[in-house]
């Protein structure tokens, strides 16, 4: 019997964890579970599969941007700030100040970085197509405050679209 082999005769050996293979498993698991939703949302109401890739493109390129604030962060948490900059980066279309952010530094986890970055990029995307950057003049203001808990780790953000 192998001395890795704790479950009795007969039974399969199993391998001790590896943590970072443990973590790159569930993050892969996550990944294709939000590129599978990015699909279904992006094919509802898609009359073709150009309309299809017009809506998915973005919303893939969204997701990449959100795993890019990650990676320069090795994995630990993005900034708000940071994440949102690169959201909105490509629906500031007509100059400085169309899109305006702010607030203090906030480091997210992973999951509510890429939960944050899929959100705030459906609101832009509604935004370019049926609010304020719809039309050249159009201005989005996004602030957020943080309340912090005893412990003075934050406890809640109050994100607000003016």
């Amino acid at each position: 019997m192998c001395p890795t082999d704790m479950s009795g005769p007969g039974s399969p050996v199993k391998p001790p964890k590896d943590p970072p293979f443990d973590q790159l498993k569930h993050l892969l698991k996550n990944t294709f579970a939000t590129v599978q939703s990015l699909a279904r949302l992006s094919a509802h109401g898609a009359s073709s599969l150009e309309s299809f890739m017009d809506a998915f493109t973005p919303r893939l390129i969204a997701l990449r941007k959100a795993y890019d604030q990650l990676a320069l962060q090795q994995g630990e948490n993005a900034d708000l700030n940071d994440i949102l900059s690169d959201i909105a980066a490509p629906y500031a279309t007509n100059g400085e100040g169309q899109i305006i952010l702010s607030g203090e530094s906030v480091p997210l986890a992973p999951r509510a970085a890429l939960t944050l970055a899929m959100a705030f990029h459906e609101l832009a995307t509604n935004a370019a197509k049926y609010g304020a950057l719809s039309v050249p003049t159009g201005q989005v203001a996004v602030r957020w405050d943080i309340t912090r808990g005893h412990s003075g780790s934050p406890q809640s953000i109050d994100y607000r679209l003016a």
